[in-house]
């Protein structure tokens, strides 16, 4: 038989008893805790949204390129997203504007000259050789030297005479500007200088057609320093024709101001439906 001491040591455990179970409790909430937070952790990583592919990675760094760090974005927002792209971008004399659209362009233009001057297999499409074919006779400099002007001046009386080329002897009562048009169109140089046309889905009904008349505003009519240069541009032009240039400076400068005045003219925003 046991006495009351030893039933009592059996019913209550002993200090030591009682820390052990306590540190043993405390250890297995630790790990419970730890494991549940480490398949947090790996949960979240497997459903993150950061895009590590080839193409995301790129316009990051396109992206970190055009800002400027250095600037705190809660003081001057544009310095901070467009820093770096002011200070490396340049913008070419014979460019109006620089973007994003302008630089792909040119980074498609540089592309396409590498594919047009590669060598073509014997195989390839005959687009293709036709295509190299017409881009070396442009790229020919020395048989456009010695052509010298023949070939523009054979163009231009093609599509009609030009009263700065053959001064006095313009007949203006022979001269419309539709059959100019239509002739520009027709060898395929740009036509665009009065009006111009263009045929789109109309927004709001897409069974129907809309053919847009609207004046043509060209880039040079409202800027006085383009404006400056253009007219430069075409002096030298003339005198490669032999055209007496201070004559002409008057009346390419008339022509510039019909531009600008054509510019200022009210527009009218009206369209006409086409089935």
């Amino acid at each position: 038989m046991l006495n009351g001491s030893e039933r009592n040591a059996k019913k209550w455990p002993s200090t030591l008893e009682k820390r052990l179970t306590y540190i043993s409790w405390t250890l297995l909430t630790v790990a419970v805790s730890l494991a549940m937070g480490i398949l947090i952790v790996l949960r979240d990583k497997n459903s993150s949204n950061e895009c590590l592919s080839p193409s995301c990675v790129h316009s990051a760094a396109m992206i970190l390129q055009t800002i400027d760090a250095t600037q705190s974005p809660c003081d001057n927002f544009y310095k901070f997203s467009c820093g770096n792209y002011l200070r490396e971008s340049y913008l070419q004399n014979d460019k109006v504007c620089l973007d994003n659209h302008a630089l792909l362009h040119q980074r498609i233009q540089e592309q396409l000259k590498i594919i047009i001057e590669s060598p073509l297999s014997l195989g390839a499409p005959k687009p293709y050789h036709q295509l190299q074919k017409l881009y070396n006779l442009c790229m020919n400099t020395t048989a456009i030297e010695r052509e010298g002007i023949k070939t523009a001046i054979d163009i231009i009386n093609s599509v009609g005479s030009c009263p700065l080329l053959i001064g006095s002897r313009w007949n203006a009562t022979n001269f419309h500007w539709s059959n100019l048009v239509y002739n520009l169109k027709r060898v395929g140089l740009n036509h665009d200088h009065f009006i111009t046309l263009k045929v789109s889905v109309d927004e709001r009904n897409s069974s129907y057609h809309i053919l847009t008349i609207e004046p043509t505003q060209p880039n040079f009519a409202t800027n006085s320093t383009l404006q400056s240069s253009v007219l430069k541009h075409l002096s030298k032009i003339i005198r490669n024709f032999g055209v007496n240039t201070t004559k002409s400076l008057v009346e390419l400068k008339e022509v510039l101001d019909f531009a600008a005045r054509l510019t200022n003219l009210p527009s009218y925003d009206e369209q006409i439906p086409l089935l």
